[in-house]
């Protein structure tokens, strides 16, 4: 709440001092939140619609069809190019600290290309829609639950979305971080990954890394919340570290359906 907050405020303090334009900030500032929540739910709800009509639709040998295998691609190249642009653009950020600085410094104005980081997040946030895809029709066919099917499409698409509002609305905008509680999408991800496939007999080697991915997001929450604070650690290092506990179990399980698609 603390973004609508401080918006609110902002106005509030604009409309004491000139009526007209206060009131013009408040239009154009309500209309811009509910454009972005528009634009949040529009991609969960693709998800749960996608889900509910390509099951009904679909055979269950789907998960071998071209479009699947392409969008199980893409949900491979996910943490690909989230750290991948983070390398690109880097350079043209004078002094960078990955250690200090948190990922979405790059896309802000102190950096002298600005551009490459945000087309980076709207690509990956494609990327994690797409992925949401064949992610539900891979676990499908392998009769996993409808349930977990479309938990794990809908958090890679909230996800998606998320992270393609930060790279049309970079920093220093408030809206970068809007609905910032919906990184619980994110956060529970993994654990929505290892149910999934839990009782997929050819998969021990991914349970056994989502299992390690699931107990790293638990010790390094504390630290993320600044509830427990280790000296040297950085803003930019917990939050990489909790982006490889989140992001690679994406790829790895998107590589795994991709892989038994393939050998369909």
């Amino acid at each position: 709440m603390s973004f609508l907050g401080q918006g609110w405020m902002n106005m509030e303090g604009l409309w004491k001092t000139d009526p007209i334009d206060g009131a013009n900030a408040i239009t154009d500032w309500l209309v811009s939140e509910i454009a972005m929540f528009t634009s949040i739910i529009s991609c969960a709800g693709y998800a749960v619609l996608q889900a509910a009509v390509l099951r009904c639709w679909s055979p269950m040998g789907a998960s071998d069809s071209g479009a699947v295998r392409f969008c199980l691609g893409a949900t491979v190249a996910v943490p690909i190019l989230y750290f991948g642009t983070q390398l690109v653009a880097s350079p043209f950020y004078p002094g960078y600290s990955f250690l200090r600085q948190v990922a979405s410094l790059l896309g802000s104005p102190n950096s002298r290309h600005p551009e490459i980081f945000n087309a980076g997040a709207i690509i990956t946030g494609v990327a994690l829609i797409a992925g949401g895809y064949g992610m539900y029709h891979a676990l499908r066919n392998r009769r996993v639950s409808p349930v977990l099917s479309c938990l794990a499409a809908l958090s890679m698409a909230v996800v998606g979305g998320t992270t393609i509002q930060a790279g049309i609305f970079p920093l220093p905008d408030h809206r970068h971080t809007a609905f910032g509680f919906l990184v619980i999408f994110l956060i529970v991800l993994p654990l929505i990954l290892l149910l999934a496939l839990w009782s997929q007999s050819d998969a021990r080697g991914v349970r056994a890394f989502l299992v390690a991915c699931c107990f790293a997001v638990l010790l390094i929450a504390p630290l993320m919340s600044h509830l427990i604070v280790i000296p040297g650690a950085g803003a930019g290092l917990l939050q990489r570290i909790f982006a490889a506990v989140t992001f690679l179990p994406i790829g790895v399980v998107g590589w795994k359906l991709r892989y038994c698609a393939t050998q369909a």
